[in-house]
This record gives C-alpha cells, sequence and structure tokens, in this order.
C-alpha cells in the first residue's frame, strides 16, 4: 500500500459517520495504536501526494531564504511516511545526485530525526565514526548535514527541513540552531495555511454545490407546478403531454424535448422545445419512424416497469438511431407518459455534443413529470368517460319520466337529476337533509334511512300529489366505504290513475253485474215491470 492509498484510509476513518460516531470511533483506534501509527496520521492530516511537490512559491522562498541564510549549497523540506521518505521542496539539490522524487526511508538520515524528534547536525560526515559510511556521504559526497524535525501543532514530528553542503562547516551556533528551528516552524505555519486554504476551499465547494442543488430543487419544484397548473386549464391530453414535454425539457440541460406518440408500427415525433443552438434539430427529427429505427423507443413505452431510461454513449448503443447520431445526440433519456386508446406516448430528452451523465435532480424531475403525466392522463380519461357516461344518462333520464337524486352520508341530498318537468319539485331538496325534508312523510324518510344503512329495494311512494315508483341503492365509495344512498323514481302518477279508475269502473261493472242478475232473474220468475226496473236502478 503506497503513501497516498494509506493516508486517505486514515483520514476517511478520522471523518465523522452520518450518525457522528466514526470521528469517536477513529479516535479509539488511534489512542490505541503505537505512535508511529498515531504519527502517520498527523501526516496524513495535511493531505501530501509524495507524487506532487508542495505547489506555494512560500515553502520554495523558506528554503532558499535557508541556503543564503547559512551559505550552503543546499536545503530540502522532507516528509517521512510509511517506509518512504520524499520532497516537498527543494533547492541546489542537483550536485548531491539525490533521486529526484524520495528514497527508502531506511536508508534516510532524515528519518533518525523523525523518530528522535530532535535537531541533527553533522559538521563533517566523512570523518564522523557514526556517518562516514552512510549512503549521503559514501555516495553523495555530503559532507555537513543540519536537519530540524517539522512538528505538528501536537508534536508529532512529519518530515524534517534540512540543510547541506558538499564541504564541511563548523556545528551550528546556538543562534544558527534557533533560526533554523524557526525555519521549521515557519514551514509547519505555511502547512497549517495551505490546509485551512484546503478546508475553505472543500467549504466554498460544498457552498456552491449546496446552492446549485437548490436552484435545481426550485427549478424542479416549479416545474412541478407549473405542469400541475396546466392540468386545471382543460387543455385535451395531447396539449397537456405536449405542454409538459416543453416545461421538463427547459430545465433538464438537454438540446431537445419531444414527444412522441407510439401507433401500430410507427413512432411519430412532435418537438416541444429545442435550445438556441440546436433549432435546425427539430426538422431532422419531425418524422414518423419505423419501429425498427428507434427500437430503444418501443422498448421502454412497452415496458412492464414504466420507468425512465437514461442513455450516455447514445451512439455506440444498438438501436441509436442513425440520423440522430448523424444529427450528434449523444445522450437521450426516455420517460412513458402513458396511452389514450391505441396511442401510446414517451417524453425523448436529446443532448447534443454534450455526453455528461444525467445528474440525480435531472432523474428525479424526470420520474417526476413521467409518473405525473401518467396520473393526469389516467385522470382526464376517467373524466372523459365520466362524462360521457354522465350524457348517457342525462339522455335516458330526460326520455322518461325519471327522477335521480343523491344522499351523502350524512343524510344530505346532494344531487337531482332528471327529466325537467319531473325534477322542478325536487330541485329544492339539494342542501337539505332527508329529515327536513321529508320529516312529514315517515315513509319516505324509512326508506332512505334503510337504503344508507345498506339495504336495496324498492317502493311506491307519493310526493306532491305525484306517484313514483323508487329504486333505493345503498352508495359505497372507491374503497368500498357507506357513502349513503341513491334513488330513482319512475313516475307512475298517471298509471296509478289509470289503475284507480280502472277499479272504480270494475266496482262499478260488478253493481251493474249483480243488479242485472237480479232482474234477469225477477224477469225469470215471473216478470218485472219497466217502471220498477228503473226504479231499481235509481234506486
Amino acid at each position: 500500500m503506497d503513501q497516498t492509498e494509506w493516508g486517505s484510509q486514515v483520514m476517511a476513518a478520522l471523518e465523522p459517520s452520518v450518525s457522528g460516531s466514526g470521528a469517536a470511533l477513529a479516535e479509539d483506534m488511534l489512542t490505541d495504536a503505537s505512535p508511529e501509527l498515531r504519527r502517520l496520521a498527523a501526516l496524513a492530516r495535511y493531505q501530501l501526494d509524495p507524487d506532487v511537490p508542495l505547489d506555494q512559491r512560500a515553502f520554495e522562498r523558506l528554503i532558499g531564504m535557508a541556503t543564503r541564510l547559512f551559505s550552503v549549497e543546499s536545503a530540502l523540506i522532507s516528509f517521512i511516511g510509511d517506509g518512504w521518505q520524499w520532497w516537498g521542496a527543494t533547492c541546489g539539490i542537483g550536485s548531491l545526485r539525490l533521486p529526484e522524487t524520495g528514497m527508502d526511508a531506511s536508508q534516510s538520515l532524515c528519518s533518525s530525526v523523525v523518530d528522535s524528534g530532535r535537531p541533527l547536525t553533522v559538521p563533517d560526515m566523512s570523518s564522523d565514526d557514526i556517518y562516514r559510511h552512510h549512503p549521503l556521504a559514501s555516495e553523495n559526497g555530503v559532507r555537513f548535514y543540519a536537519s530540524e524535525p517539522l512538528l505538528t501543532p501536537d508534536g508529532y514530528a512529519i518530515g524534517t527541513l534540512c540543510l547541506m553542503d558538499l564541504q564541511p562547516r563548523a556545528p551550528l551556533t546556538v543562534s544558527e540552531q534557533q533560526t533554523l528551528t524557526d525555519l521549521a516552524q515557519l514551514v509547519m505555519d505555511e502547512l497549517e495555511l495551505r490546509l485551512l486554504a484546503l478546508e475553505q476551499g472543500r467549504q466554498a465547494a460544498a457552498s456552491t454545490l449546496l446552492s446549485e442543488n437548490l436552484r435545481e430543487a426550485l427549478a424542479q419544484a416549479e416545474t412541478l407546478q407549473a405542469i400541475s397548473a396546466l392540468s386545471e386549464l382543460g387543455l385535451g391530453v395531447d396539449e397537456l403531454l405536449f405542454r409538459a414535454v416543453a416545461l421538463c425539457a427547459s430545465v433538464c440541460d438537454v438540446d431537445l424535448g419531444s414527444l412522441v406518440a407510439l401507433y401500430e408500427d410507427r413512432a411519430f415525433i412532435f418537438p416541444a422545445w429545442h435550445s438556441p443552438r440546436t433549432a435546425g434539430l427539430s426538422d431532422v427529427v419531425s418524422r414518423g419512424l419505423k419501429r425498427t429505427e428507434c427500437e430503444p423507443i418501443w422498448t421502454t413505452a412497452l415496458s412492464d416497469k414504466q420507468q425512465p431510461v437514461f442513455l450516455n454513449a447514445y451512439p455506440s448503443h444498438p438501436g441509436a438511431h442513425l440520423t440522430m447520431v448523424q444529427a450528434g445526440v449523444v445522450a437521450q433519456a426516455y420517460a412513458p407518459l402513458g396511452g389514450r386508446g391505441e396511442v401510446r406516448f414517451l417524453m425523448v430528452l436529446s443532448r447534443v455534443d454534450r455526453d455528461r451523465p444525467w445528474r440525480p435532480h435531472q432523474r428525479q424531475l424526470v420520474t417526476a413529470v413521467a409518473r405525473m403525466m401518467r396520473d393526469l392522463s389516467r385522470q382526464r380519461r376517467q373524466q372523459e368517460e365520466l362524462a360521457a357516461n354522465s350524457a348517457q344518462l342525462d339522455l335516458a333520464l330526460s326520455s322518461a319520466p325519471l327522477v335521480l337524486f343523491a344522499v351523502d352520508r350524512t343524510g344530505t341530498f346532494r344531487l337531482v337529476r332528471g327529466n325537467p318537468e319531473e325534477t322542478r319539485a325536487w330541485q329544492s331538496l339539494v342542501g337539505l337533509g332527508v329529515d327536513e325534508a321529508f320529516g312529514s312523510a315517515p315513509q319516505i324518510l324509512n326508506n332512505i334511512h334503510r337504503a344508507m344503512s345498506g339495504e336495496n329495494f324498492g317502493d311506491v311512494v307519493h310526493i306532491a300529489g305525484q306517484t313514483y315508483d323508487v329504486r333505493y341503492i345503498h352508495a359505497q365509495d372507491a374503497a368500498g366505504q357507506p357513502a349513503g344512498a341513491l334513488g330513482l323514481g319512475y313516475n307512475v302518477t298517471g298509471r296509478a290513475r289509470a289503475e284507480q279508475q280502472a277499479t272504480a269502473a270494475q266496482h262499478v261493472a260488478e253493481a251493474l253485474l249483480g243488479l242485472a242478475q237480479t232482474v234477469t232473474g225477477g224477469e225469470l220468475n215471473g216478470g218485472v215491470s219497466d217502471k220498477d226496473f228503473g226504479q231499481s236502478v235509481t234506486k
């Protein structure tokens, strides 16, 4: 594992998790870790890349100042990682024949400075019994070496500021040693400033991202609100879908938004919106395509999942249409919008010459718009079917002496429909409670309460001098819960009067037949005078 990867893992452990326990867990781990592991964690905090020199000019100025103050040939800032030493900044090391990027820490004299945490000065390595055989002396010709550890605020040595020369030098005086210590502290101050700048940069980037996400969320909400407002304009399904596609395309960073209607084996494309840079693309795609020419569209439309599909690298897709590819389309999104009869609708969004990933908010918006359009289309179809059924009902009711009434679950009349002649007296019931409307008609009141309680039955009632044969039905809502009662009354007043007249005539006939029997019987028994017959009838 290289130093960068190891440092990334340590820093990841130090980042707080969503639950807030990540930092505490990392702290516990480091408390129990070895001093070297804690030192490496301190080094990783500064986010230094072994393959990339420190980019601030301040570090170059510091080591340049060191070479001038101490009159040495070379100076460098080095960092000691996990078995590896690398240079953060260098000045004049070309003559020392040191590796350009770093070296094995086991061969580094700076490692001993980091391990001890104390400065080290060797006036002449070639005559020093301890360091005369060190590679710096034997291979690189270094005679003078002085090094100061780079100490973090919490006391960990993460590297060194060192001076080297090919000529021997006198030991550093107390004043010179303090100067070297001050320079090393200045290096650490610059590292802290660099770290602060990195954190501020991340915070600024996070703030920018947050602002951008808020703008996108606002645009998404406004788009959905605008589409919802469209549904209240009484537009037809086709016009509603067309305008919704235009609104969605205008905020999804695309170049073309089209409404596609699939009928039989062809897809008819209707461009709804385009960016200024792709005005000509609308003419290219405005035509009918065979199913074999646009398979991705058909696959999405006929899928049971009814979920949008987002494609990048469109030209390499097996179902890519040659005309689209030639027009520069590099990314597309397909969203099913539902159907009407044998026609199925899709929203197709296209990008030209800009194959960027589909961002989460764009996917969410396309998905939400598609779902909203499917729901609105379904509601519109249901409304149209309801209107057609209502027209048929009105036609049937107006062609016969019928009255339809509805009572809600609270016992209030909500609807009276039917033949105008029949409903004239009933219209005054709308808004009244059944108890108020028929408190003086216990038969009707009882019938309505029976229907509201769940009974379906028929009965003949008398209202305002009219006679109705009424069928009562218990009403339920879509969830199967009691919703009131419905009644359909047929005016049978004429029939009732005819039946009454027929009954009266029958009674007269029966009386006459009885009388006739008496008269006939008298005649058969000896005769009755005409005068007596007239008196009998009169009586």
